[in-house]
């Protein structure tokens, strides 16, 4: 993979990098480097921080009971001695009046 250098490969590089733009300008090549990098950090948490809310969001939520559909049950006394197309019919009456009022 890629390491940083480290013990003598990084005072070659800082003493090339002393002849190649001198004195003058290495502290300013310094700060631009080190600026460079913040701004990175801070992106990459960024998009780390992003993903994890998308995946916050996916996760399912349970809903609270108000919002679970209800059921109308009759009593066994409305049932017995009834056709069973007329105990549909009430039932389902019952469930259209239910969600027309907001139930």
């Amino acid at each position: 993979m890629f390491h940083l250098p480290a013990g003598p490969e990084l005072i070659v590089i800082l003493v090339i990098a002393l002849i190649v733009f001198g004195p003058k300008k290495l502290p300013e090549i310094g700060k631009s480097i080190g600026q460079g990098l913040r701004e990175l950090k801070k992106a990459s948490r960024e998009i780390t921080d992003a993903f994890q809310n998308i995946d916050e969001d996916d996760e399912p939520s349970y809903s609270s009971k108000s919002s679970l559909p209800t059921t109308t049950t009759l009593p066994d006394e409305h049932i017995e001695n009834r056709e069973p197309a007329q105990v549909t019919k009430e039932i389902t009456q019952n469930a259209d009046n239910s969600e027309h009022h907001g139930g």
